[in-house]
């Protein structure tokens, strides 16, 4: 009679722990982050700015003049430092109808002027502080994609923009007798589509784009 009642009790345990385990959720391994699955339900469709081809990139350069001009009365000549130079923010040039990206390139959308340079002058002559702030210039376009159609894409025409390097790779300061106004900008003849150059200014480097 004793080992009956034992048997029982041994069996309704083990019954119930398997029912108990069996009304357990069922985890997987490596559940679908919500986000996609929120994507994959709706279809939803998104915008990104992205590389044209390969980008068809040219390195450039904007000139900025850091200094006002200097005329040299010192018979012992005289200098002129960057470190008394003002402050510029050379920022990306983009259509003000189109959105910056950096689309994979090493660019930043816009940098500060602030090393140190010197240029010295003799008398009578005049100098002042350049910076060569280096660009790349590269093509992008916008396209229209849907996460359930991940090869079908609805893009514009491609446009072009120009950032500065970032860290200022290539740029350079140099001393010009070539002066204006401190802040005179302009950008070197690239040839780039749309740019036309303006003859005998600066060595015919300027552009009008």
């Amino acid at each position: 009679m004793q080992s009956r009642a034992l048997t029982f009790t041994i069996v309704l345990l083990a019954s119930s722990h398997l029912t108990n385990s069996h009304l357990l959720p069922l985890i997987p391994k490596n559940p679908t982050p919500l986000s996609t699955l929120k994507e994959r339900d709706v279809c939803a469709t998104y915008s990104i700015v992205e590389r044209f081809g390969d980008g068809y990139a040219i390195q450039t350069h904007k000139h900025v003049q850091l200094t006002v001009p200097m005329f040299c009365e010192d018979d012992n000549g005289c200098e002129v430092s960057s470190e008394e130079s003002q402050t510029f923010e050379i920022g990306a040039q983009v259509g003000a109808s189109f959105e910056w990206a950096d689309a994979g390139f090493s660019v930043a959308k816009s940098v500060t002027t602030g090393q140190s340079n010197t240029c010295t002058a003799k008398q009578g002559e005049t100098v002042c502080v350049w910076e060569a702030v280096g660009f790349t210039e590269y093509s992008v376009q916008k396209c229209e994609k849907n996460y359930c159609l991940p090869n079908k894409n609805d893009c514009a025409a491609s446009y072009r923009i120009k950032s500065p390097n970032a860290n200022n790779k290539g740029s350079r300061y140099y001393c010009s007798d070539t002066c204006y106004d401190v802040g005179y900008q302009y950008w070197e003849a690239t040839g780039g589509a749309g740019c036309k150059v303006k003859k005998g200014d600066l060595e015919a480097r300027r552009l009008i784009c």
